[in-house]
């Protein structure tokens, strides 16, 4: 049985996420603590596995269900605004100080 293909929004975040970082696939298999062979396998168009998933998860600090979601594994709910996930990613490393600040910015912008 032949395995499943790669989706492309999984390719598209793995590029975006090593373009940000300026990594090359080798240096991100290693940071995962990833075989090279097994990220060149999901660059060539194998579906990441679940332990490829977590790994990277970790290495990229993203939600897991986000990359399991971009891997194919589970569905994206139907009301799910990728504004919104976009935007829970880039706040999550924040500080409490910015992330209350990054609230009181939203809630001024919801009264105009």
């Amino acid at each position: 049985m032949a395995a499943k293909a790669v989706p492309q929004p999984f390719i598209d975040w793995l590029h975006a996420e090593l373009d940000k970082r300026g990594w090359s696939y080798r240096e991100a298999a290693r940071k995962a603590g990833l075989s090279h062979g097994s990220l060149s396998q999901v660059v060539n168009g194998r579906r990441p596995g679940l332990t490829v998933c977590l790994a990277l998860s970790k290495t990229f600090d993203y939600p897991l269900g986000q990359v399991l979601w971009l891997a194919g594994y589970i569905e994206q709910p139907q009301n799910r605004d990728p504004l919104i996930d976009e935007l829970v990613h880039v706040a999550h490393p924040l500080s409490p100080k910015l992330k209350r600040a990054l609230i009181q910015i939203a809630r001024s912008m919801e009264e105009e």
